[in-house]
């Protein structure tokens, strides 16, 4: 409510403040806000509503009509999730008091208004000293694999299929469930081969996913077909009567890349995944296999054709960046890094150690005041970091790796050499905990060996972490 007429400020009232406070009219707005607090402002203040700081994208998308969600259960930190990106919810509090005032006007509104000398009288609806900020994060995704692991689809007329207690979960369910947007979530169910049986989403169960691709493979050996032109039609008219043929066609979406020739669908297989799944078939199996009779059977059992890599087990995009920022006190500097450089990432704050790549396989090291070890090593072994507990400095991450798709590891200092499975998924999620289990497996990595078992964009935090 605006103020009674008996406690409203005359316009030479505010006059004779300005001339106390030394302060020139001239280089002020004509328009004057007198604020008074409102008779709820007690109700208000206590928790009534929590102020939260948007980018300019996310402002756009609230005022065109999209919505946002807050995501996680009671155990969880809670993320607010945008149609396609996640964000971490962060309290910062603030040495300013924070009012909220309905109506009121900015400066550059009141700019564009006709400049008269006049007084709004304005009430303080409420007032705070912290504020909610959203930090872009990673989805937790890893529980969506979790939940759909303990009913996996088996095929038709099983046992499993006919108890209405398993668990299932639609599109909704897990969107209720997985802090992750809707986007982040249907791309995960891709990379994760489910399928949508029934209204309710699966994973196939490794054996039944085996079966199925074997069924293809051999039916493209005997028609003799190249790989590259695999027509569904015949898929399905052959194989029908084995699988189902949705199952069929689930089947050649996740080993093959459909096109359309001729109006005639075909799918393109692609041999690096089959010759990728059918190592993990193999090593599932095995604690650890001989590295030479590893590959001498994986070889013997793709089909005809393929060829075997070991570098189809680790299958990760790279894509370097260019830049670091780091602060250190007040100050703040920029240092450009080449493409190429071969290094994870890089940090400036009180530990006190900072590196500039010049070229590939070229590298120079600074080393600043305090002393704090970090570790990198440019080309070499890389060693778990040791980071002092001071403040840290704004950072960004010198290597971005698109995604970690690590399968199995090879130890090339065992006699004879040796590869065991260490599958990504099986490592914890967050930055931290997935590099104090790896290093609890091998005191030093190599970029090769590591970096399938990391996972790095702009926005998170670098992997060099303390300990």
């Amino acid at each position: 409510m605006p103020q009674p007429p008996t406690s409203r400020r005359t316009r030479e009232e505010v006059d004779a403040t300005l001339q106390v406070a030394k302060l020139n009219t001239a280089e002020l707005l004509p328009t004057v806000h007198c604020l008074s607090f409102g008779p709820g402002i007690s109700g208000a203040a206590a928790g009534d509503f929590c102020l939260l700081e948007l980018e300019p994208a996310l402002c756009q998308q609230l005022e065109a009509g999209h919505s946002f969600v807050i995501r996680g259960d009671k155990d969880e930190q809670a993320v607010l999730c945008s149609q396609d990106k996640t964000y971490d919810l962060k309290i910062a509090d603030t040495s300013n008091m924070l009012l909220v005032i309905p109506g009121c006007k900015t400066p550059d509104q009141l700019k564009r208004e006709e400049a008269q000398s006049n007084i709004v009288y304005s009430e303080i609806f409420g007032f705070s000293n912290n504020y909610w900020e959203l930090r872009r994060c990673r989805p937790k995704l890893k529980k969506l694999k979790r939940l759909l692991m303990e009913n996996t689809y088996e095929g038709p007329g099983t046992q499993k299929e006919d108890d209405p207690n398993r668990s299932k979960y639609t599109t909704e369910d897990l969107l209720d469930q997985i802090q992750a947007s809707e986007e982040e979530l249907m791309t995960q169910l891709q990379v994760l081969n489910a399928c949508e049986i029934g209204g309710y989403w699966r994973i196939l169960e490794f054996d039944y996913e085996i079966r199925l691709l074997n069924h293809v493979t051999q039916l493209v050996d005997s028609e003799s077909w190249s790989f590259s032109k695999v027509p569904l039609a015949v898929c399905l008219q052959e194989l029908g009567p084995l699988e189902p043929e949705e199952m069929i066609e689930h089947c050649l979406n996740c080993y093959g890349k459909k096109y359309v020739d001729e109006d005639e669908v075909y799918f393109e297989l692609n041999a690096d995944k089959i010759c990728r799944v059918t190592a993990e078939m193999l090593l599932q199996n095995a604690v650890k296999f001989n590295l030479a009779e590893f590959q001498e059977v994986w070889q013997q059992s793709v089909p005809e054709g393929m060829t075997t890599r070991l570098d189809q087990l680790k299958a990760v995009g790279v894509e370097r960046v260019s830049s670091v920022i780091w602060m250190c006190g007040s100050r703040a500097q920029k240092r450009y890094l080449s493409r190429g450089c071969q290094c994870y990432s890089h940090e400036q704050g009180r530990c006190g150690l900072w590196g500039r790549m010049r070229s590939p396989g070229q590298a120079e090291k600074e080393v600043m005041g305090w002393g704090g070890r970090l570790g990198i090593d440019v080309g070499s072994k890389i060693e778990k970091a040791v980071m002092s507990e001071g403040e840290r400095g704004e950072r960004e991450n010198v290597l971005g790796i698109s995604k970690g798709l690590g399968l199995a590891l090879v130890d090339r200092n065992s006699r004879p050499e040796i590869i065991f499975l260490l599958k990504v998924d099986d490592l914890p999620e967050g930055t931290q905990e997935r590099f104090n289990s790896l290093f609890s497996l091998r005191e030093k990595w190599t970029e090769e060996d590591i970096a399938p078992y990391i996972h790095v964009d702009a926005y998170h935090d670098p992997l060099i972490v303390k300990h």
